[in-house]
C-alpha cells in the first residue's frame, strides 16, 4: 500500500469522519505515519513561513486540539467524550477565536504561496469564495485556504507520510452548491482541473433513508452540518457530477458504508 494521499468522499451524513478514524487507526497499526490537513499545517508551517510568537502559539494551540481530538477518537465507543470535545472547540470563546484568526491568516499566506506562479487558477478559487453567501463566506474560505495550505506543505515535505482527509478536494467541490454561481456544472469542471488529485479516493455511499436519519439525529444533537430533505437531494444529485469528473481520472474504491468493510481487503 503505497498511497501518499487518500481522500474520503461522499455526501454529508455518509459517515466519512468515522470511517477516517477507523482507517487512520488501521494504517498506523501498519506503522504508517498518517496526518490530516490540520496536523500537516501545525507540524510543517514553521518550516516555510516567517512567523511571529503569536503565530507560533496559534499553531501549537491547534496542534494540541488535534491531539485531543485524536485521543478522543481512539475510543469510538466513547460518544459522550467525542461530543463534549467537539462542543468545546467550536470556536466560541475569545481565546480560541483569536488564535483561529491567526491560524486562518497562516493558511491564507500558504494558499497565496501555492498559487504565486498561477494567478489565473487562484482567481477561480477567489471567484467561488466571492460568490458564497456572506453568512458562510468566512467559514468556507477558511476551509478552502486550509486544504490548499496543507497540500502545499505536504508537497514540499520530504517525509514519508500519508495525507489522509475526510474533507479533501473532491469534497470541497460541494461548496459550489452553496454559491451564487449560476453555471455550477461548468464551474465544477474548471475547479476540478486546477485542484490536486489524490492517489486514492474512497467513495462512500449509503441509502438516502440512512443519510436522512443521520441528519435528523444531528438536528436533535445540534452537532455537525444539518441538511434538510431537499438539500440532501441536491447533494446526491451533485455528487453524481463530481463522480463523473474523477471516475476516469483517479483511482477510487466505491464502498457501501452501511455494510461491514474489511480494510485488509481494500487496502492491499
Amino acid at each position: 500500500m503505497n498511497y501518499k494521499t487518500i481522500e474520503i468522499f461522499g455526501v454529508p451524513g455518509v459517515g466519512k469522519t468515522t470511517f477516517e478514524i477507523k482507517l487512520k487507526k488501521y494504517l498506523r497499526l501498519k506503522n504508517k505515519v498518517v496526518l490530516n490537513k490540520r496536523e500537516i499545517i501545525t507540524k510543517y508551517a514553521f518550516i516555510d513561513l516567517k512567523i511571529d510568537i503569536l503565530d507560533y502559539v496559534s499553531l501549537i494551540y491547534f496542534g494540541v486540539i488535534e491531539k485531543l481530538k485524536n485521543k478522543a477518537n481512539n475510543n469510538l465507543k466513547n460518544n459522550f467524550a467525542n461530543k463534549s470535545l467537539k462542543k468545546n472547540i467550536k470556536f466560541k470563546n475569545p481565546i480560541t477565536n483569536f488564535f483561529r484568526g491567526r491560524y486562518l491568516k497562516i493558511c491564507e499566506n500558504l494558499f497565496i504561496k501555492y498559487f504565486e506562479n498561477n494567478l489565473k487558477n487562484k482567481k477561480i478559487i477567489n471567484d467561488l469564495i466571492n460568490k458564497i453567501d456572506p453568512g458562510n463566506k468566512e467559514l468556507f474560505s477558511f476551509w478552502m485556504y486550509e486544504i490548499f495550505a496543507a497540500h502545499y506543505l505536504f508537497a514540499k515535505s520530504k517525509k514519508k507520510i500519508i495525507f489522509l482527509s475526510d474533507e479533501g478536494f473532491n469534497q470541497r467541490y460541494f461548496l459550489i452548491l452553496s454559491s451564487k454561481i449560476k453555471k455550477k456544472i461548468l464551474f465544477l469542471r474548471k475547479f476540478y482541473k486546477i485542484c490536486p488529485k489524490p492517489d486514492l479516493c474512497i467513495y462512500l455511499t449509503r441509502s438516502k433513508k440512512i443519510i436522512k436519519k443521520v441528519h435528523k439525529q444531528r438536528s436533535l444533537d445540534k452537532s455537525g452540518l444539518v441538511l434538510q430533505q431537499k438539500q440532501i437531494d441536491k447533494f446526491i444529485k451533485f455528487e453524481k457530477h463530481i463522480y463523473k469528473q474523477f471516475k476516469n481520472d483517479i483511482r477510487y474504491i466505491k464502498l457501501d458504508n452501511s455494510k461491514k468493510i474489511d480494510l485488509k481487503k481494500i487496502l492491499k
